[in-house]
């Protein structure tokens, strides 16, 4: 755990915001270099306003991931509610960029940009976070022994069993 704002934060769930982060962009990256004809990433991204334009779309893709709780619940119960979830982000984010669209032509990323990308997001962000859920959160766990053999401890490891979200693994008692 780690305190941000004296608000204890599991380093699972720091580490999976992170690697969101970095997936999303790559996705919006390699998105860009499939359907621009571009040279060079670096004079894209730098100096024709690529990362301007990517920006927005990912911060936009983060919140809407917080909002619809996949950083709270880490552990993936159903599949079908996940692709709801992403799917419901998705279709967020592509009103939010027809609308920067609408405002401002010059700051929006390109639609066959934006429409490919979000293709890839809906394939490969359930895939991820299926992963994630499966194999790396198991090992991240954080290891608790619990002392004391009264009905209140057992009750205690019990309710700590049925909520793998909370990414601890309990030795012994």
């Amino acid at each position: 755990m780690i305190r941000l704002f004296q608000i204890l934060i599991p380093v699972a769930h720091l580490v999976l915001i992170f690697l969101d982060f970095i997936i999303l962009g790559g996705l919006f990256v390699l998105a860009s270099i499939l359907t621009m004809d571009v040279p060079d990433l670096g004079i894209y991204l730098f100096y024709e306003n690529g990362l301007t334009r990517i920006a927005p779309v990912l911060i936009i893709m983060m919140f809407g991931w917080y909002f619809e709780d996949l950083y709270s619940r880490i552990y993936i119960y159903s599949r079908i509610y996940l692709a709801q979830q992403v799917l419901v982000v998705v279709g967020a984010t592509l009103l939010a960029q027809s609308l920067i669209y609408y405002v401002a032509p010059a700051s929006a990323l390109e639609p066959s940009t934006a429409f490919l990308a979000m293709g890839m997001i809906v394939v490969v962000f359930p895939l991820w976070r299926l992963f994630y859920s499966s194999f790396l959160l198991e090992r991240t766990a954080e290891s608790i022994l619990v002392v004391g053999h009264s009905p209140v401890v057992h009750e205690m490891v019990e309710h700590l069993q049925k909520q793998p979200e909370l990414n601890l693994r309990i030795l012994g008692y």
